[in-house]
């Protein structure tokens, strides 16, 4: 029986082929939608997961008031708070503190490779995260020596092969390491990625870093903790305020913390300020949530086109129907015929989408920055995917019209009442909501675009064009960052260089300081703000704009006593007059009592997902942070040329480490490179549901210009003009987007306004959006519907009307 009806679906798809090459396009168009963002989806969800221990493991993280008022979250924490909950709480098993310190030299026998993707970790490491491992042991506790464990790329990429355990490394700061193990590279999807992991007991270096460990003030270090079976992390949170009176007295309330489960880490991380080699590519469960919506509605856009057509379709088969129930079919056999033909249409359109997923992976990969795959031997859960997609869209699509064409009686079928009957309103309504979820979808791709040109547009407050930034890797450059600015300039197409602790659109920690408007303030007084170093070149180096008093003027005695406040620190200090005034700045357990000597006008030092607050300028000279950068102002005319004159400025006074360079500009852009990424897809997805909406009009409209041939061809021997019948047809639809597009726009604005709060500096959501969205809907709808309207409006009445 099953076997007939397929045959019979065959046969009638292969007599309306333009209906099956449709219904076929359209649902293929949507699989292949659903099943990209599908694995994007799942790709995202996954992260951190492999791990074994994945439900135990949680981060800690300090929250602090800063000098607007706002509340500060940071994911870079003291090691010694990580060290006293691990002392203080059973519930911790175990503790894992870990870090970078930029730029690293490895040398390997001749060879000499520059790394930064590596971390410093406890032993304890390899305890609570887990490894693949290739050769070696992972051991767990090390004495005072580092050892390294290499990635099987980076082992490759050494020695050109993996059993390399026992071999040495020479660092450049730590001389010759030990390689104890080497594992599989790290799965894309875990937040902490690294090719060297150097395993070393910090309790056992030297007394400097002991200091640097032990101190409370000092962000030094990102720390996981394993918690016992059955414990909690709000056990520990619930003595919190005991615990840090114990070991802070007076100044407990100026620290307060937090644990994030690690299953949260990448998806819910968007407030907390993260550096070093952990959270690099974050995640946002908003887009989890919006891309899950568009998956399902551009497959339910896709489905919507087989119901409409379907519907439409099954009113020329209703005399097949009235012979087969005379001949004795009953309600379930038809409507089991009706189904097995969206069943054919659903699995065929399955297995095209399947290749062409395979095709175009590689192109959403590099949209997405992702590395999906569908590989059926390693995880055969993907054909189970695929067949329950298949029998879902096949019945879901095939059921509506199987059920209204089987409930027709035989005998209204043969008289015609059938037909008046399937008058109703469904269709109509399918094709509201296939275009208002289109005009959504496109609202948000416009949003997104001309947010993404707003940030890029939006005057930052300081000049970032043709800036080259060279990080100091060496002390020997810090010491004598005078001599290298002077070669510099030796060029012609390097006009300014300043040196700095930090640049503005910092990608690296931005030092923070506690400040007081008065030597003699109370503590409880202290405002948190940022703290970067200039020398006196950085005004005309990078264009800040100095509202009132100086700014350096390369006095290292006084200069080294002096700051310059930025408009929000002025405010947050409540200084009135702030020339001449002497503050309190306290960071990384220094305190100095500097004069304010000069205002810039606010500049933007983080992203605009971030409100400008309170900066501190300090002078390159100062306690809190050692300058960290050149930045050269440059021509851009002869960029190879100049590159080639820092690069050999830069060997000749640092003979350890290569150069390592960037362009500000481009790196202020990678601000925005994953809600640009999105973007993408947001237009792309917006582009494909039009499409299938304008796919299924296509064949609405051509069943309808089929089914009023006759009516066309009387009113043209009647005198009606092309462009009335064109207008007569399209009006019908017209309308329905005009519905469409009321229904959309309170929809979209409510998400997009939601999803524009993550910016301090946004566009207004004026009504030039939607009304764009709703013409670029009504234009192709129309366009569409004119093209069938206007073939049937001028064809030769004599045609349809010579066997009446």
């Amino acid at each position: 029986m099953f076997r007939n009806y397929i045959k019979v679906a065959i046969r009638n798809l292969s007599r309306n082929r333009v209906y099956g090459l449709i219904n076929i396009f359209g649902l293929t168009l949507g699989i292949c939608v659903f099943t990209l963002l599908w694995l994007f989806i799942d790709h995202e969800i996954g992260y951190n997961s492999f791990n074994s221990k994945y439900n135990r493991i949680y981060r800690i993280y300090e929250e602090h008031t800063d000098g607007s008022g706002g509340r500060v979250t940071n994911g870079f924490t003291s090691m010694a708070l990580s060290n006293a909950l691990e002392e203080d709480f059973p519930q911790i098993e175990k503790k894992v503190n870990l870090f970078s310190s930029g730029q690293t030299t490895i040398t390997v026998g001749e060879k000499r490779f520059v790394e930064r993707d590596y971390i410093m970790a406890d032993p304890a490491i390899f305890e609570v995260f887990d490894y693949e491992l290739i050769d070696g042991v992972l051991k767990s506790e090390t004495g005072e020596m580092v050892e390294a464990v290499l990635s099987e790329t980076t082992a490759l990429k050494y020695f050109g092969r993996t059993d390399v355990t026992g071999e040495f490394l020479e660092h450049n700061q730590f001389g010759n390491v030990e390689i104890m193990a080497v594992i599989k590279d790290i799965p894309s999807n875990s937040d902490l990625q690294a090719d060297i992991i150097y395993a070393s007991n910090f309790m056992n270096w030297s007394e400097g870093w002991q200091s640097y460990f032990r101190s409370w003030d000092q962000l030094n270090t990102y720390s996981f903790f394993l918690f016992k079976e059955n414990a909690q992390p709000a056990e520990v949170l619930a003595r919190k305020d005991e615990f840090l009176k114990k070991y802070l007295g007076e100044k407990w309330e100026e620290h307060d913390f937090y644990f994030q489960s690690l299953a949260d880490l990448h998806l819910r991380s968007g407030h907390i300020e993260d550096y070093d080699r952990l959270q690099t590519n974050k995640g946002n469960i908003q887009y989890i949530y919006i891309f899950s919506a568009i998956g399902i509605f551009v497959l339910l856009i896709a489905c919507i086109n087989y119901i409409n057509l379907a519907t439409a379709r099954s009113f020329e088969r209703l005399k097949e129907v009235g012979i087969r129930k005379v001949a004795g079919a009953t309600r379930k056999q038809i409507v089991l015929q009706f189904l097995s033909e969206s069943l054919v249409i659903s699995f065929f359109s399955v297995l095209i989408a399947v290749g062409v997923i395979e095709f175009i992976l590689p192109t959403f990969n590099e949209i997405a920055q992702k590395d999906l795959s569908l590989n059926f031997v390693e995880q055969p859960e993907y054909l189970l995917l695929f067949f329950v997609l298949a029998v879902f869209i096949g019945l879901i699509s095939g059921l509506t019209p199987a059920w209204l064409i089987s409930g027709f009686r035989a005998i209204n079928i043969f008289r015609g009442a059938a037909k008046r009957q399937g008058k109703f309103m469904t269709r109509k309504g399918l094709v509201v909501v296939q275009f208002a979820v289109s005009m959504v979808m496109m609202v948000a791709t416009i949003v997104v675009y001309l947010q993404m040109e707003y940030v890029k547009s939006t005057p930052l407050g300081f000049d970032q064009d043709q800036l080259l930034i060279i990080d100091i890797n060496s002390g020997r450059v810090r010491s004598g960052f005078q001599a290298m600015k002077t070669e510099f300039l030796n060029h012609p197409d390097v006009h300014k260089v300043a040196v700095a602790s930090r640049v503005p659109g910092e990608w690296k920690l931005i030092a923070t300081a506690e400040v007081a408007s008065h030597p003699a303030a109370l503590k409880e007084e202290d405002i948190t703000m940022h703290f970067m170093g200039f020398d006196e070149d950085a005004v005309e180096t990078f264009d800040f704009k100095l509202l009132e008093g100086r700014y350096y003027a390369g006095n290292t005695l006084t200069d080294s006593l002096s700051v310059v406040l930025n408009e929000k620190a002025v405010t947050a200090l409540g200084l009135d007059e702030p020339l001449g005034k002497q503050i309190r700045v306290t960071g990384r357990g220094q305190e100095y009592q500097p004069r304010v000597i000069g205002v810039v006008k606010d500049f933007h030092f983080q992203s605009l997902y971030e409100e400008i607050g309170p900066m501190v300028l300090g002078f390159r000279q100062n306690p809190i942070q050692a300058i960290d950068y050149f930045a050269l102002k440059i021509s851009g005319d002869n960029l190879e040329e100049t590159v080639a004159h820092t690069t050999a400025v830069h060997e000749k006074f640092d003979t350890n480490n290569p150069i390592e360079f960037h362009f500000l500009n481009e790196e202020l852009d990678r601000f925005y490179k994953n809600d640009e990424r999105r973007g993408e897809i947001f237009g792309i997805a917006a582009g494909l549901a039009i499409l299938i909406a304008c796919l299924g009009l296509f064949g609405l409209a051509s069943f309808t210009a089929q089914q009023r041939t006759k009516e066309f061809g009387i009113r043209k021997v009647l005198g009606a003009t092309v462009s009335h019948l064109v207008l007569l047809m399209s009006k019908e639809y017209i309308t329905l987007i005009i519905i469409a597009f009321i229904v959309a726009t309170p929809v979209s604005w409510f998400f997009m306004n939601q999803w524009l709060t993550d910016f301090a500096y946004r566009i207004d959501l004026g009504w030039g959006v939607f009304v764009l969205s709703g013409l670029v809907a009504s234009v192709t709808a129309i366009i569409t519907v004119s093209y069938k309207s206007s073939k049937a409006a001028t064809s030769n009445p004599i045609d349809s009307l010579r066997y009446e």
